[in-house]
């Protein structure tokens, strides 16, 4: 499970004060957390400043991964897969996060006007510089993948609401990460799962149109109430513990990158790992679990898993 970081700095996910950010970090540390995900537009930078400011001390224990390829100038966005672009946000970022390497360097988004072997040919030499231990990719196509050598970190967003079986059977040669697990806090129980309601007029979520859909109000319906009908009999797990699980069963996925805005909701998230062995589960969960879990999906689509 990766700690990830989108929402730290406030931008775009609501009003967000600088201590309470780095608290969280000091928070998820001593909790336990190692692998943190980040990007030079999370926060407009401010995120991998915290992270800088907070994981320094710690910085041979703790995995860091951001990302290039997309850069922001006020509230716009564009894409930059040039070896120009790519370079200049991995040095703007090394600075930021107070490292002199990365862990894992991704291709935030392919570039249309930049063949993406290009830009990945720009990360291997960082890599070869030693400024990078690894490259990824993120957001790309089933056809970009093709040529993607095996065991190379890929980023999707995957979760019961939004799921591409597809382009998961394309990546299985790839180190999958599966990430929006709870699609930006929409399918959690936090105040966010009410909708555009509960969203300030600049919040970034505005765009996702889950938002405001109907796939929503139908996923809600079921879920929810099926979960509170049978509260006891999955007990001791969230339903954000049931929606991670659902991810996690599919052996094509081998990490989730969750996020939490407050201590609460992370020490609460944090309980998963500790759960099978507290309580004696193992990924053969008890049929009442096993079956939730398997009912959580809204198919999007005709296509299976495989």
């Amino acid at each position: 499970m990766w700690f990830g970081t989108w929402h730290l700095g406030g931008h775009g996910f609501g009003p967000s004060q600088a201590q309470d950010s780095l608290d969280l970090i000091d928070f998820a540390l001593n909790s336990g957390i190692r692998y943190f995900d980040t990007a030079p537009i999370y926060g407009e930078g401010k995120s991998e400043r915290y992270l800088g400011k907070q994981v320094s001390s710690l910085r041979n224990e703790v995995f860091l991964s951001s990302k290039v390829g997309l850069r922001q100038e006020g509230r716009h966005f564009f894409h930059d897969g040039s070896e120009t672009g790519i370079r200049n946000a991995l040095f703007a970022s090394l600075e930021r996060l107070n490292t002199d390497y990365l862990d894992l360097l991704s291709l935030h988004w392919p570039d249309q006007d930049i063949a993406i072997s290009d830009s990945i040919s720009s990360l291997q030499r960082l890599k070869n510089d030693g400024y990078i231990r690894q490259w990824g990719i993120c957001n790309v196509s089933e056809a970009q993948l093709q040529d993607i050598p095996k065991g190379t970190p890929h980023q999707l967003r995957f979760n019961p609401l939004h799921h591409n079986w597809a382009l998961l059977d394309a990546s299985q040669h790839c180190f999958n990460c599966a990430y929006s697990p709870f699609e930006q806090g929409l399918l959690a129980t936090g105040r966010c799962h009410l909708g555009l309601n509960k969203l300030g007029k600049k919040d970034l979520r505005r765009r996702n149109n889950y938002f405001n859909s109907s796939i929503l109000t139908t996923w809600k319906q079921r879920v929810h109430t099926d979960y509170l009908a049978h509260s006891k009999q999955l007990s001791p797990f969230t339903l954000e513990h049931l929606i991670l699980l659902w991810i996690l069963q599919f052996p094509k996925i081998q990490a989730v990158i969750f996020s939490a805005r407050t201590k609460n909701q992370l020490r609460s998230l944090l309980l998963l790992p500790n759960l099978f062995h507290q309580q004696g589960y193992s990924l053969s969960l008890k049929s009442d679990i096993r079956n939730f879990i398997q009912s959580l999906p809204f198919s999007l689509s005709a296509s299976q898993p495989r």
